[in-house]
């Protein structure tokens, strides 16, 4: 599981939907959640997840892609499965995880030390604690 340290920069609710405007070192990210028990505001130091399965991989060119949450990283490891392939990258000092097919690999021909983008939706994200509390 994907957890790093980010701050909440802002809260925005409608109705039973959240959304959090998030700053990940100087990477802003955005999260959609339904309600959530705890009521994190603005200033707050949060740790975020990602599930590896939710983290998809770019390299080369990706304009016109509509997805809010872009990480750049350098690709650290390769594990290499039967039909899934384990991807370890870095972000600065934050190591990231991400799982893709074997044919994902071969399409975008990567190998360790290339830069790419890591991508997840704003409803892949969740708060998984909220520090100091």
């Amino acid at each position: 599981m994907n957890r790093f340290r980010a701050t909440i920069e802002r809260v925005e609710k409608r109705g039973e939907l959240q959304a959090f405007d998030l700053r990940f070192e100087d990477v802003p990210l955005r999260m959609f959640c339904l309600q959530t028990a705890f009521a994190p505001k603005p200033g707050a130091e949060v740790v975020v997840g990602v599930k590896p399965t939710q983290v998809m991989v770019a390299k080369g060119c990706h304009k016109g892609l509509g997805c809010q949450n872009r990480i750049e990283a350098v690709v650290d490891s390769i594990a290499r499965g039967e039909l899934l392939y384990n991807l370890t990258l870095l972000y600065r000092k934050e190591r990231f995880e991400a799982v893709v097919s074997k044919e994902s690999v071969k399409d975008l021909k990567l190998h360790e030390g290339d830069n790419v983008t890591l991508f997840f939706s704003e409803s892949a994200l969740f708060i998984a604690e909220v520090c100091g509390d």
